[in-house]
């Protein structure tokens, strides 16, 4: 399957770049699970400059800090163990308790929801609707080491919005570690669309249609935060999933 629709959006100026391009693939298959956001088309916008680099520094050293509400997790959402240290990206979570981020960060969360707001428009979703759009299910910050990766999945099909910024310098603070998409289903040895993302750039994609994956890291580390906005009317607050149900934002 492919992207079979590409046009120009332009976005509001607080947003950040003030021109995106939208990729909307029509073919791609629905999920079968309850709520699932089937209507909202497999799509993805790329958004440069969305954090200014003084942002992402404080964005990052906000995480990191040892008295930072984020719980260190699996990207399962399991306790992080030093044994998982080694074998699998670091991820500092915030699932179901997004007013620590929003308190902190209340200009990059606007930020977001206006981002949310112009793709969903463009998709043809309503206003009704957008509005609804507004909680954020799951915020994690999650570092790369060499050696890490992620392999191809979708994101929790509740949510309708997955948004992935990028907190670190690609050739400079890392090799490797492409964030790639895939119109869907990508099945074994379909190859993707690695996405050129810089220091700062977002981007935007339907969670329950885009197929992502990341390439392993080659050296350094690669950050990235992300933020999955769903209906209120479907929030989980402060509830993870049961172990092994599909909800893997990432990357």
């Amino acid at each position: 399957m492919s992207w079979d629709i590409t046009r120009q959006l332009l976005l509001p100026a607080a947003v950040g770049n003030v021109q995106g391009t939208l990729h909307v693939s029509t073919t791609r298959t629905t999920q079968p699970l309850r709520d699932a956001q089937n209507h909202v088309p497999a799509a993805y916008v790329i958004v440069r400059d969305f954090l200014s680099t003084d942002e992402v520094h404080k964005l990052h050293a906000w995480f990191v800090d040892p008295v930072s509400p984020a719980t260190a997790t699996t990207f399962d959402g399991e306790p992080l163990d030093a044994a998982a240290k080694t074998m699998e990206p670091t991820v500092l979570q915030l699932y179901g308790q997004p007013e620590p981020l929003e308190r902190r960060f209340p200009s990059i969360f606007q930020r977001l929801l206006a981002l949310k707001d112009v793709v969903g428009r463009a998709l043809g979703l309503d206003e009704e609707e957008l509005d609804e759009v507004t909680y954020a299910q799951d915020v994690r910050h999650i570092t790369y080491h060499a050696k890490h990766g992620c392999p191809w999945h979708v994101d929790d099909p509740v949510s309708h919005f997955n948004t992935v910024m990028l907190l670190s310098k690609p050739g400079a603070d890392f090799g490797g570690g492409n964030f790639m998409v895939h119109a869907g289903p990508c099945l074994c040895g379909d190859e993707g669309r690695p996405l050129d993302l810089c220091l700062g750039d977002a981007v935007i994609y339907s969670a329950a249609k885009v197929d992502h994956a990341v390439s392993v890291v080659t050296c350094g580390e690669r950050r990235i935060c992300l933020v999955e906005l769903r209906r209120r009317s479907l929030a989980r607050c402060g509830q993870r999933l049961p172990r092994g149900a599909t909800d893997v934002p990432g990357l």
